[in-house]
């Protein structure tokens, strides 16, 4: 393999050239994290696309209105009946 700015023969493995430091690779940019949720190019999913998303955030909200509910009642308990 040889550097296509100078012409330095390489080893197979290098990522970049030891004589002028050009990158050898191009290198795939790599997420770290996955996407939440997996979209489809597929016009005909906009359920998965656009309405379950939406429908996952508002049963969470929901589900964090009934825990604090839930807390403040349990606190209003605790407090009422010392």
């Amino acid at each position: 393999m040889e550097c296509r700015v100078c012409g330095k023969t390489l080893d197979p493995d290098d990522r970049f050239c030891s004589k002028c430091g050009t990158q050898l690779v191009e290198e795939q940019p790599q997420g770290r994290f996955r996407p939440l949720f997996q979209t489809s190019q597929d016009p005909s999913s906009a359920f998965a696309n656009y309405v379950r998303p939406f429908l996952i955030a508002g049963l969470l909200f929901c589900l964090g209105l009934v825990a604090v509910a839930g807390i403040i009642s349990l606190i209003d308990y605790l407090v009422i009946s010392k």
